[in-house]
């Protein structure tokens, strides 16, 4: 330790003028107010302190690199470095002391040169608080700044060692500081592709730890070079890269693996599972969810329900959280939107997967979206798909990017919010509900001449609406009248009006067309089936449902779900009973509804939760549940179970958001 000393006493009397030096500079900026026209007052101070803290940073980096250069590679260049080593002074003394005292003698600089403008805000009783709180270079920055100095000491010593001896071990220095940032860039690349650096946040702990790892490396290469080459320069150089290249490789590799561990994952590595969407025919499955890695890393797959095959893929959220992704109606093939570079302001573009063929992998499409994707629609044979995105429509052919047609919804006509393919030339566009009164609630686009047209106006329909599944009717429920009005689209001619005095009633198309409508009056709630056009059907049967059960998709005021039901077969409806306490919104009880024999059967227990689209398949006999931990795909005709996957902790505020 005393060796120590003296090395560092030694070293900062050699560089005093600088010491003496730094307050005379600091008064420089007292004098900055009489350069400019601030006058007096706030201005003039607030420019006398920002002047200080420039001076202050630009010594402070000044010196740190030029005394980390010069404070052993300019005496081992001179042969005055065996003056230290002739004396009974060991090299990590000499290594310590020499860097030791150029980062003192940078930070003292930086301080003395505020000296004189701390003297004169704690004259004025503001202390130190204006310099912390510049808003030209906040306390922060400053701190940082003077926290990176030492690593700035090391960065300039090692290339002065590495630049003044001139050998040949410069060649490895290239090769290995090549090599090494190539490993960095692309395993950043690919965290940044997969979404891993999609948020600012991790920017800062990885520059931070980034800055650490380097710094650590300098320290351990620039302490071998002086412990081991003592007065030898090359002897030292040659120690220097060696040191430098394999800790810098070794460091670029783990930072890889790591890299790789946070991407290599599959579905049973999710910390919990949130389930976006189910294929036609149950047979696909989109998830997502939180992952292993850094803060609020998201990982999304496509996962098979049978087989366990899954496909990594990058789901995008469109502009309200919604997921632009559709399948087509065989469940054949699937669509989504993708940023190009894994940055969320980037341009979006269309991803498509053949999901029939097993070795099939993401194919990007020609199509690219400058702005985000709302809602995605895929025609029934696959070959097509509609873009909604901000107030516009675009249509193209999915495999080779054609655009065929295109519209922007302005002025007198309302904002698109989904749209459904009538056939392989006709898209029909549906209108928000919040801006469809007394306009039309649909336009037909013609691809074939790109013609758009106003279906009728539907002046009854701004509340709560449900679509056919061939999408050429409507019922609107209304409120506050609580009747119902189903209607055809293509003309606005009403079909039906279902009411009942003194009642509530409530209507939603099934996935076969069929109309569910809800009575619910003083004596219970009673559930009866219409035909698509609001017809009583003959025999039909009636259901008394639990008190408190709803159907469709309705939310309350807060936005939370109120109860729906769905049909699950062509003789199934599944209807959820929703508690009196909506804040155990999770535990409502299914209900199996037996259409053919009128009977009603629990599928118990509590806290089961259907996966989403509701509307299933009339041939799906087995739809998908989760009980908060497991996916389970529950035979309706048994009540027997089987279980899809590990259990993961299950979790999606579209379903329970409490």
């Amino acid at each position: 330790m005393s060796g120590l000393t003296a090395v560092l006493r030694h070293e900062i009397a050699e560089r005093r003028l600088l010491l003496l030096v730094s307050p005379l500079l600091g008064l420089l900026a007292l004098a900055a107010p009489l350069w400019s026209a601030a006058g007096t007052g706030a201005a003039s101070s607030e420019l006398r302190d920002t002047a200080a803290l420039f001076l202050a940073l630009a010594l402070s980096g000044l010196g740190a690199l030029l005394l980390g250069a010069s404070a052993i590679g300019a005496d081992l260049a001179s042969r005055r470095l065996a003056f230290f080593f002739s004396r009974p002074l060991s090299g990590a003394a000499v290594w310590a002391g020499k860097l030791g005292a150029a980062a003192i003698c940078a930070w003292t600089a930086g301080l003395l040169v505020l000296l004189p403008v701390l003297l004169v805000d704690a004259a004025a009783g503001s202390g130190a608080a204006p310099l912390l709180h510049n808003p030209v270079l906040p306390g922060s920055v400053v701190g940082l700044w003077f926290a990176a100095l030492p690593l700035a000491v090391l960065i300039a010593h090692v290339l002065g060692v590495i630049l003044r001896t001139r050998s040949a071990w410069l060649i490895l220095d290239l090769a290995g500081t090549v090599t090494v940032w190539t490993i960095a860039l692309a395993t950043i690349r690919r965290l940044q592709y997969w979404g891993a650096l999609a948020d600012p946040l991790p920017l800062v702990p990885l520059c931070a730890i980034a800055g650490a790892a380097a710094g650590a490396v300098l320290l351990v290469a620039s302490a071998a070079e002086v412990i081991d080459g003592r007065t030898d320069a090359v002897r030292g150089h040659r120690t220097l890269s060696l040191t430098l290249a394999g800790l810098g490789l070794a460091g670029a590799l783990a930072f890889a693996a790591v890299a790789q561990h946070w991407i290599a994952i599959t579905p049973q590595d999710l910390d919990r599972w949130s389930f976006a969407a189910v294929a036609p025919g149950q047979q696909w499955i989109a998830l997502s969810g939180p992952a292993p890695g850094p803060s609020r890393y998201g990982a999304s797959f496509l996962l098979q329900a049978g087989s366990g095959r899954s496909v990594r893929t990058r789901f995008a959220e469109g502009p309200e959280g919604t997921l632009p992704l559709a399948f087509s109606a065989d469940g054949r093939r699937a669509v989504w939107v993708e940023h190009q570079d894994g940055q969320r302001t980037s341009p979006e573009m269309l991803v498509r997967l053949d999901l029939d063929r097993d070795d099939a992998e993401p194919v990007r499409t020609p199509i690219v979206e400058s702005t985000p994707a709302d809602h995605l629609a895929i025609s029934s044979r696959g070959h097509r798909v509609a873009v909604i995105r901000d107030q516009g429509l675009s249509v193209y052919e999915l495999d080779s990017g054609r655009l065929l047609a295109a519209h922007t919804f302005a002025g007198s006509m309302a904002w698109p919010y989904s749209s459904v393919f009538m056939s392989e030339n006709r898209v029909r566009v549906l209108i928000s509900r919040y801006q469809a009164q007394n306009r039309p609630l649909a336009y037909d686009l013609d691809l074939a001449s790109r013609h758009l047209t106003g279906l009728g106006t539907l002046p009854n329909c701004s509340w709560q609406r449900y679509l056919s599944p061939d999408a050429r009717r409507v019922a609107c429920n209304g409120a506050p009248s609580h009747e119902v009005a189903v209607l055809d689209l293509a003309s606005g001619r009403q079909l039906a009006e279902l009411r009942q005095p003194g009642a509530k009633v409530r209507a939603s198309y099934l996935a076969d067309g069929r109309l569910a409508m809800q009575i619910a009056g003083p004596s219970g709630t009673e559930l009866t089936l219409l035909d698509g056009d609001g017809r009583q059907q003959p025999g039909a049967p009636r259901f008394r449902l639990p008190p408190g059960t709803a159907f469709g998709w309705f939310r309350m005021p807060t936005g939370a779900p109120f109860g729906w039901i769905v049909q699950a077969g062509v003789d199934r409806v599944l209807v959820r009973e929703i508690p009196a306490d909506r804040r155990r919104l999770s535990q409502g009880l299914w209900t199996l509804l037996d259409l053919r024999q009128g009977a009603t059967r629990s599928l118990g227990p509590h806290g089961l939760q259907l996966l989403p689209p509701f509307a299933s398949p009339p041939a799906a006999s087995a739809p998908l549940f989760t009980d908060g931990t497991r996916l389970l795909r529950i035979d309706l005709a048994t009540g027997e179970r089987h279980a899809l996957g590990p259990a993961r902790p299950y979790h999606n505020a579209l379903l329970d958001p409490w």
